[in-house]
C-alpha cells in the first residue's frame, strides 16, 4: 500500500503531462475514422459486397483465393527461414574468425614472436610447393595431357580418355 501512496502522485503528474499529446493523437485517429466511414466506405461497400457474393457463390474462386493465401503465408515463412539460415551462417563465420584471432593471439602470447616467423616460413614453403605443382601441371597440359591421347607423366601410360586421368 505504501508503494501506491508513494507513486500515485507521480502517476497523476505523468498523466497530466502526457494528456495533451495523447488527446491530440486520439483526436487525429478519431478524425481519420470519421473520414473513412463518411467518405471512403460508401464507395467501397458495394464493391466489397459484390466481391464477397462472387467468392461465396463460386467454389472455384474460393479455392483459388485460399491457395493464394496459403502461397503468401508459405512464402513469408520461407523468407523468415532463409533470413534465419543466413543469420546463423553469418554468426558461424564471425565466431570462427573471432575464435581464430583469439587462438592466434594466445599462441603468440605463449610462444612469442617466433611463431610469426614459423608461420611466415610455412607460407613461403606453401608458395614454393604451389609454384612447383603449377609448373608441373602446365607442362602436362603443354604435352597434350592424358585426355588428348598424350602420355601421363606420373604413370608413364598413354591417355585413353577420362578413365585414366585421376
Amino acid at each position: 500500500m505504501e508503494f501506491l501512496q508513494d507513486h500515485l502522485p507521480l502517476l497523476f503528474h505523468a498523466y497530466n503531462t502526457v494528456n495533451p499529446t495523447v488527446s491530440s493523437v486520439y483526436q487525429l485517429f478519431s478524425t481519420a475514422e470519421n473520414f473513412f466511414f463518411t467518405q471512403v466506405y460508401p464507395f467501397l461497400a458495394p464493391l466489397v459486397s459484390t466481391f464477397n457474393q462472387q467468392i461465396l457463390s463460386s467454389p472455384d474462386l474460393t479455392s483459388i483465393a485460399l491457395l493464394v493465401c496459403i502461397l503468401l503465408v508459405s512464402l513469408t515463412v520461407f523468407r523468415m527461414l532463409w533470413r534465419l539460415l543466413m543469420a546463423s551462417i553469418l554468426f558461424v563465420i564471425r565466431a570462427v574468425f573471432i575464435g581464430s584471432m583469439l587462438i592466434m593471439g594466445l599462441l603468440i602470447y605463449v610462444r612469442g614472436w617466433g611463431l610469426v616467423d614459423d608461420i611466415a616460413e610455412w607460407g613461403q614453403e606453401m608458395g614454393r610447393v604451389y609454384e612447383g605443382e603449377k609448373g608441373r601441371w602446365e607442362s602436362v597440359v603443354r604435352q597434350g595431357g592424358p585426355a588428348s591421347g598424350g602420355r601421363d607423366a606420373r604413370r608413364g601410360m598413354s591417355g585413353g580418355g577420362i578413365g585414366t586421368w585421376r
